[in-house]
């Protein structure tokens, strides 16, 4: 679930072709990319894995804030412990869920965006992402990287609909989500006792806005 939400610079170069219309890779490029786009690059999880990234990741899982959007409680297990599940989720290579790193025009870490509950016959996932850096809500980002993984789920691994889940109070975030092509489709009850808003998007829906954007 999205937490908060002109083309940026990244040194002299501009990250001027999104993700979605597969621009070829460049020296630049951080290592592991999977999808480019406006403002965003999103990555594999293994390579960027550095102390100073497991750090953010960890402030991200601790961060009340961050967490009370994202409908989960706040991590209590010690850095120590989290960067060894980290490192361990890593080399997990599971076909059913998969995280990214998302990483903002300086190559910064700025959050998590995953698939998760994939199923290859009916070629549908649920999509998930938190924008743990609080500097980054409210000013693209979030948008940029959702459309940007829309690009590679519907075009590198071919579905057909893709689905989330976000608070029915986060107004920001279901706007983001509508402007990259989600709709509401219905409501659900979260573990807490809130209520959750369904959406969804289908490949024939996210390549008709693509020319617009």
């Amino acid at each position: 679930m999205e937490s908060g939400m002109k083309a940026t610079r990244q040194g002299d170069e501009m990250i001027s072709r999104p993700s979605w219309a597969f621009a070829a890779l460049r020296d630049s490029d951080p290592p592991g990319l999977i999808a480019r786009g406006r403002k965003t690059y999103l990555c594999e999880f293994g390579p960027h894995l550095s102390e100073e990234n497991l750090r953010a990741l960890y402030r991200h899982a601790t961060d009340p804030e961050v967490c009370h959007f994202n409908g989960f409680p706040p991590l209590e297990a010690s850095l120590a412990q989290f960067g060894q599940e980290m490192r361990h989720q890593a080399r997990r290579h599971e076909v059913r869920h998969q995280v990214f790193v998302i990483l903002d025009e300086e190559k910064r870490l700025i959050g998590t965006i995953e698939y998760h509950d994939y199923h290859p016959r009916r070629r549908q996932a649920w999509l998930g992402i938190v924008l743990g850096e609080k500097d980054c809500w409210g000013k693209g980002y979030g948008r940029d990287a959702v459309r940007a993984f829309l690009g590679y789920l519907f075009q590198a691994m071919g579905l057909k609909k893709v689905r989330l889940r976000t608070y029915g109070f986060n107004v920001r975030a279901r706007r983001c989500f509508e402007k990259c092509g989600f709709r509401a489709v219905g409501s659900a009850p979260w573990f807490d006792g809130l209520e959750d808003t369904l959406m969804e998007v289908t490949q024939e829906e996210f390549a008709q806005l693509v020319e617009g954007w």
